[in-house]
C-alpha cells in the first residue's frame, strides 16, 4: 500500500517485456524516485543466474533499495514511487522457475502492495542473456501467472501494449486515473 506521502506504482511482467524502459521513462515523467529490479541487481553481484534459496537475497536487496528511494521521496517530496518489478515478482518466479517459494517472502509481498501494478505485455522482441532470462515460451507462462496472481489478490493493475511511448503514454493516462 501507499507510503506516507507518495502513491506507489509497479511495472511488472515477464523477462524482456521493457519494464526497466518504462519504469525509468516514469520516473523521469514523475520526478520520481525508482526503485531498481532487485533480481537483476542480485544476477549482475553474483555473476550467475538466480538458483533456489537465492530468494532471501534478492528480497533483501529490495528492501534495501526501496529503502533509498523512499529517503530520496521524502526529500524530493515526490508524489510517487515507481518500481521496477517488486516482490510479487520474486514470488512468481521463484514458483516457476524453482518450483516454491518461502512463506515469509509470500507475505512480505502482501504487506508491500503497490497502489497500482503496470503490467508489461510481452509483445517486444525478445531477447536472452547469459544470465537472468528463460525463454520465450517462460516468458508467456509468467505473463499469465502476474496476471492471476493480480487478479486472485484483487489487486488494481493496467495491462500496457505497444512501442515504448505508446506505454508511457498508457501508463501515465492510468496513473492520472488513481
Amino acid at each position: 500500500m501507499s507510503a506516507p506521502g507518495w502513491t506507489c506504482i509497479t511495472v511488472i511482467g515477464a523477462e524482456c517485456t521493457g519494464k526497466t524502459t518504462l519504469a525509468d521513462a516514469l520516473g523521469r515523467r514523475l520526478g520520481a524516485p525508482v526503485v531498481p529490479e532487485a533480481a537483476r541487481l542480485f544476477v549482475e553481484r553474483e555473476a550467475r543466474p538466480v538458483r533456489r534459496g537465492d530468494e532471501p537475497g534478492i528480497v533483501a536487496l529490495h528492501l534495501a533499495e526501496r529503502a533509498k528511494a523512499e529517503a530520496g521521496a521524502i526529500d524530493s517530496r515526490a508524489r510517487y514511487l515507481v518500481f521496477d518489478t517488486d516482490l510479487l515478482s520474486t514470488v512468481i518466479y521463484a514458483r516457476h522457475y524453482q518450483g516454491s517459494c518461502p512463506p515469509s517472502i509470500v507475505r512480505k509481498a502482501a504487506a508491500l502492495r503497490a497502489d497500482l501494478y503496470l503490467v508489461t505485455e510481452p509483445d517486444f522482441p525478445f531477447e536472452a542473456d547469459d544470465f537472468q532470462r528463460g525463454s520465450a515460451e517462460d516468458r508467456r507462462a509468467v505473463h499469465e501467472l502476474l496476471l492471476d496472481a493480480l487478479r486472485r489478490r484483487k489487486w488494481p493493475f493496467v495491462q500496457i501494449t505497444g512501442s515504448a511511448t505508446a506505454r508511457v503514454d498508457e501508463a501515465l493516462r492510468a496513473i492520472d486515473g488513481l
